[in-house]
């Protein structure tokens, strides 16, 4: 066989490799097509995790490959919890002096509830503490106070100080949580400073709610 000849079968070997690996041979190929809106992407079959070659939709697996066709939209998924988007917020940037000693004041409040149920209501308040003042801040409804106390001091110095608060609370339609802060020494220079605050409904007014939801606190926390 000449050397011409030789080089001749092999180009026609090369060539038909290619043209298997390219999708365009014949039977040598899956037949499985993606339809539109669909994706499809071959594997290889029988290898430990084999790595998917995305394919257009018109095109086929070579020999040897498995095809995995999958949806580019999937079903629409039931709807969530009913009331898992409830709730209200609020902000306030009005001073209010603390310096009537151990008397709580409203300082901050959300807007009113929109259906009755178990609501988490996160706050967080920012003060103004006199020198050797304490202040003590809880969360309320209808003056009626709920959850613990959070305190801070006595200062040594004048200072800003940050309260967060937290607590699920029973509301009813039209019921709007609030803080309600005081200080302990009747200092003027004392204040709420500012605030902000959210309620995210998380039961229905029939279950799920926190078993110290609205347990009432009647006196202050010792000052310490």
């Amino acid at each position: 066989m000449s050397t011409r000849r030789r080089l001749g079968l092999a180009a026609v070997t090369v060539t038909s490799a290619a043209l298997a690996i390219l999708g365009i041979g014949g039977g040598a190929l899956a037949s499985n097509v993606a339809a539109p809106g669909q994706i499809e992407a071959c594997y290889k079959t029988g290898a430990t995790l084999p790595p998917l070659t995305h394919i257009a939709t018109s095109g086929n697996c070579p020999t040897g490959n498995s095809t995995l066709i999958w949806n580019k939209v999937g079903p629409q998924g039931p709807p969530g919890p009913a009331g898992v988007s409830v709730g209200t917020s609020g902000t306030s940037g009005t001073s209010v002096l603390l310096n009537g000693a151990q008397v709580l004041v409203p300082v901050l409040s959300a807007a009113a509830a929109p259906t009755s149920g178990t609501y988490y209501v996160n706050a967080s308040v920012m003060l103004v503490v006199a020198q050797g003042d304490t202040v003590t801040c809880i969360l309320a409804v209808n003056g009626a106070t709920t959850g613990p106390f959070a305190t801070v001091g006595p200062v040594a110095n004048q200072t800003y100080e940050t309260i967060p608060l937290s607590e699920a609370v029973s509301l009813q339609a039209g019921q709007a949580p609030e803080v309600e802060c005081t200080g302990y020494t009747a200092n003027s220079a004392t204040s709420f400073y500012d605030g902000g605050m959210t309620s995210v409904l998380i039961g229905s007014a029939t279950g799920n709610s926190a078993a110290d939801a609205n347990a009432p606190h009647h006196a202050l926390p010792p000052r310490l």
